[in-house]
């Protein structure tokens, strides 16, 4: 029944990435910093608007409000720290530290915010932002 069961298996599995980000399209206008696809990067990591803008606000050392879809900050940053920046928040927000799978969210219990996996299971502690 083995045989049978894996001659009818394709012969390569094609791996394919199920966590895809969408490029960042940022411009420069003025003095200030437009993030134009802003919210379509939250909703693909599953994060709160809210608490990815706190995270780069707080790292870029500047203002920043959302504006709909976009967010605006105050300063001229390329595209490349607005990159970096993202990476850091993946992998401190929304990978799993046991697993390494983006199957996570944020809970707040009590005072403290921690990273919940629903791929495992498992419980950690955030730092705050």
């Amino acid at each position: 029944m083995l045989e049978k069961a894996l001659s009818q298996l394709p012969p390569k599995a094609e791996k394919r990435e199920r966590f895809e980000l969408p490029e960042l399209s940022s411009s420069i206008s003025g003095n200030r910093t437009i993030l134009h696809n802003f919210s379509d990067i939250c909703n693909r990591l599953n994060r709160d608007k809210n608490h990815f803008l706190k995270f780069l606000v707080g790292e870029l050392a500047t203002s920043g409000s959302i504006d709909g879809a976009k967010a605006s900050f105050q300063g001229n940053f390329n595209y490349r720290v607005f990159q970096k920046l993202l990476d850091r928040y993946i992998q401190e927000y929304v990978f799993c530290p046991i697993c390494h799978q983006p199957d996570t969210s944020i809970v707040k219990k009590g005072r403290f915010y921690h990273l919940v996996c629903d791929a495992c299971g498992a419980t950690s502690s955030l730092r705050s932002i």
